[in-house]
C-alpha cells in the first residue's frame, strides 16, 4: 500500500472517530464511494507534500545556521582594558588607567 493511501486511511478513520465522539455519523473507510476515497487520498498527498516541504525548509534553515558566519552584534562585548600582567609588546601603554586618574565610586569622585 503506498504511503499516501495508508495515511489517507488512518487520517480518515481518526477523523471519523473524533467526529463520532462529537455526535456526527461518518461513513467508515471501507464503505466509501470511489470518488470519496479518491478525495481522501488526494488530501493525503497534500499532507505528505506539506510534510516534505517542512522537512526541506528545516534542512535549509539548519544548513544556513551551520554555515552562517557569526554575527558580531550577537557576540558579547570584549573587554577593552588590558589586565596589568599582560605585556604591552612594545606598544605604548594607553589602555591602563594612570595612577593619578581619579577613581569613580558609587558615590561619585573620591
Amino acid at each position: 500500500m503506498p504511503p499516501a493511501v495508508a495515511l489517507a486511511r488512518h487520517f480518515y478513520e481518526t477523523r471519523r472517530e473524533v467526529l463520532t465522539l462529537c455526535g456526527s455519523t461518518v461513513t467508515p473507510w471501507y464503505r466509501l464511494a470511489p470518488d470519496e476515497r479518491t478525495a481522501a487520498i488526494a488530501e493525503a498527498h497534500i499532507v505528505l507534500e506539506a510534510l516534505r516541504r517542512t522537512d526541506e525548509e528545516q534542512q535549509a534553515l539548519q544548513t544556513a545556521a551551520a554555515t552562517r558566519p557569526q554575527d558580531p552584534a550577537a557576540q558579547p562585548p570584549r573587554n577593552k582594558t588590558r589586565p596589568a600582567d599582560v605585556p604591552t609588546c612594545g606598544a605604548p601603554d594607553t589602555q591602563r588607567p594612570s595612577p593619578q586618574a581619579p577613581s569613580v565610586g558609587h558615590h561619585g569622585l573620591r
